[in-house]
């Protein structure tokens, strides 16, 4: 599991430096307002992908995981259900984009009804990678996880090399990237596991019945966790919208690191364990997770009013104080995902569907109240109450499903050295294989 983890830690790290740097570029490139109508675009795009996928990536990596030997024909009816789904929604997002985006100009509106094309890649995307990790094909998995971002990196640079960058020509060419990309995730996946028909109404009934199951904590997840700029792109202006993406970017770093690693390999490897070695294995990782990325919070959030004014420009220290807000959230956030996963691998998904819904009401509830006033450091303030809410009552269920919840708050120095003297003791032997040590 450890080496596992390792790799995958060390892909989402450069997935997040990449993302990093696409931020820099947009912001210094489009200014506040631009950098808005960028995350007006891309934000309704996912939001929408997220909205239509109702539990089917899910539901077929569970089951696949589950019964391997029915594996080819869930993949069979996941790909026609996902195809037909992406195209309905394509074409009802042309006739829905102008009435829920009022407030915004018609080339924007334009340019979410162009973005929405994708649709039935995006929602067949994630079912595929997750076939291809019930199989235990993470070396695939995670080149697929570094070359999404590269390619959309590598987009953004030669559009600037050539003057030509805009919202409207990432647009397009991030239509074309998603399709060249789409189509090599679909070579890996369906060369490992040829697609088959065979009892396609069956498979299609029993991932429906459990995509339900899946859906409707992740349907309240994804718009707990695009309230804030769903909120902001409705009732304020595209500047608001770009400070707080900034501000939102710099709180996602050691998320989008430390979750992308999880979702690769926690939840099939919890699978496997069971009983006290599956309690005890959350707890030593529950708790090193949430002191580690608190330290580092801590440590960045000191930094930030020197660092995104010279990375970003200027023009964004506003979005400083959005930034450290978002940061005290991160060992949450980081926290309530390692506990996802547990009740998952127990079949418990109500417990994360209860806690979803107490972050979203409560969430939504103090962005509501304090965006007029304090604008998008009020949907800060809710985005941070909203991953408090969520944590608390997570951890509460898990307590309920054996979890010592004293281990859970409290950090394991032992666990944490031996895992430390590991990684140190395996560099040296790499080093020395590669003849740099005696």
């Amino acid at each position: 599991m450890k080496k596992i983890f390792l790799s995958s830690f060390l892909v989402n790290v450069l997935v997040m430096i990449m993302h990093f740097s696409t931020g820099i570029l947009s912001a210094r490139n489009l200014g506040p307002e631009g950098r808005g109508e960028l995350a007006v675009v891309t934000r309704w795009t996912t939001l929408a992908g997220l909205l239509l996928m109702v539990g089917l990536p899910a539901a077929v990596t569970f089951l696949g995981k589950q019964q391997q030997e029915r594996q080819r024909e869930y993949v069979g009816a996941y790909l026609l259900l996902g195809t037909s789904i992406g195209v309905v929604g394509a074409v009802a997002g042309q006739f829905l984009m102008p009435l829920v985006l009022r407030n915004q100009s018609p080339d924007v509106v334009w340019l979410v009804r162009m973005s929405l094309l994708s649709l039935p890649t995006v929602l067949l995307a994630d079912g595929l990678i997750g076939t291809m990790t019930t199989l235990d094909m993470y070396r695939r998995v995670l080149f697929l996880r570094f070359f999404s971002p590269f390619g959309t990196l590598m987009l953004i640079v030669v559009l600037i090399a050539f003057g030509a960058y805009s919202v409207q020509s990432f647009t397009y060419g991030n239509l074309a990237w998603g399709v060249v990309f789409f189509g090599l995730n679909a070579a890996l996946a369906l060369s490992a596991c040829p697609p088959s028909l065979s009892r396609f109404l069956t498979r299609s009934r029993e991932l429906a019945k459990k995509g339900r199951q899946m859906y409707m904590p992740n349907l309240v997840t994804l718009i707990g966790d695009n309230l804030d700029q769903i909120v902001i792109s409705l009732f304020l202006t595209p500047v608001v919208l770009g400070f707080y993406t900034v501000a939102g970017s710099i709180g996602s770093i050691l998320p989008s690191v430390i979750l992308g690693t999880l979702a690769v390999f926690l939840l099939p490897k919890l699978m496997e364990l069971s009983g006290c070695e599956k309690r005890r294995a959350v707890e030593r990782i529950h708790g090193g997770m949430l002191y580690g990325s608190a330290a580092v919070s801590i440590l960045a959030g000191l930094a930030l009013p020197v660092m995104l004014p010279l990375l970003y420009g200027r023009e964004f220290g506003s979005a400083v104080l959005m930034g450290e807000v978002l940061l005290l959230a991160t060992p949450l956030r980081i926290g309530y995902s390692v506990l996802m996963n547990f009740i998952s691998s127990e079949d418990q998904f109500r417990y994360v569907t209860e806690a979803e819904i107490a972050g979203l009401a409560l969430g939504a509830t103090t962005t509501l109240c304090l965006l007029q006033a304090m604008g998008g450091l009020g949907a800060a303030i809710g985005s941070a109450v909203s991953a408090l809410a969520k944590w608390g009552w997570i951890a509460f269920r898990s307590a309920q499903l054996g979890l010592a919840l004293g281990r859970l708050i409290r950090p394991d120095p032992a666990y944490m050295l031996a895992t430390a003297k590991g990684l140190v003791v395996r560099r040296r032997v790499k080093i020395r294989e590669s003849g740099y040590l005696p």
